[in-house]
């Protein structure tokens, strides 16, 4: 389970450009320094590959002033369920506590539901295949879909090895989380 709190810190997910893959924990880690706020990385499962990065930070806000300083970061996620296969991303959801969702799923906030991979192409077949699969007793959403400009917008990411466009494998890592923020360069995209 991903999102409740830990330690005084909750974890995000950072997604990367896949540019400069060999600079990007070097300048998360810098612009955390400058800024003053304490991180934690599971330097043991970095994958420099991986444009997804699970990180431990004290705040939503904290993770928003890493963000508008970023270059390489693309996007900065509330990481509420992260897995190696679809089963175990929704046993992980299915355990999230009723009152830390709640307050994103409320009947006044709209929402969307994007899937996105990386190193494949996902049909909208697919994409709609897996929004359906979302475990609804957890993720039971009472406000309106909105697709262009959502008061919550929810991802499922799904990170594929090299080559999957011609394998059948299923993804190395799948993450679920809450959209919290673009780079800032990237502010007006959807």
């Amino acid at each position: 389970m991903a999102a409740p709190m830990r330690h005084a810190s909750k974890t995000y997910l950072l997604q990367f450009a896949h540019e400069h893959i060999d600079f990007k924990l070097a300048e998360l880690k810098a612009i955390a320094h400058l800024l003053r706020i304490p991180i934690r990385v599971d330097e043991a499962k970095y994958d420099k590959k991986n444009p997804f990065l699970v990180v431990d930070l004290p705040s939503e806000k904290d993770g928003r002033r890493i963000m508008g300083r970023s270059v390489l970061a693309k996007s900065l996620f509330e990481l509420w369920a992260t897995a190696g296969c679809f089963d175990d991303l929704h046993r992980e959801l299915q355990m999230l506590p009723k009152d830390f969702v709640k307050p994103h799923l409320s009947e006044d906030l709209t929402y969307r539901i994007r899937v996105e991979a990386f190193n494949r192409s996902l049909s909208p077949a697919e994409k709609l295949e897996r929004i359906n699969a979302l475990p609804e007793e957890t993720l039971n959403f009472q406000g309106k879909v909105n697709l262009k400009s959502p008061d919550q917008s929810f991802h499922l990411l799904e990170f594929y090895e090299y080559e999957a466009q011609k394998s059948t494998k299923g993804p190395v890592a799948l993450y679920f989380g809450r959209w919290v923020r673009f780079r800032k360069s990237d502010q007006c995209l959807p």
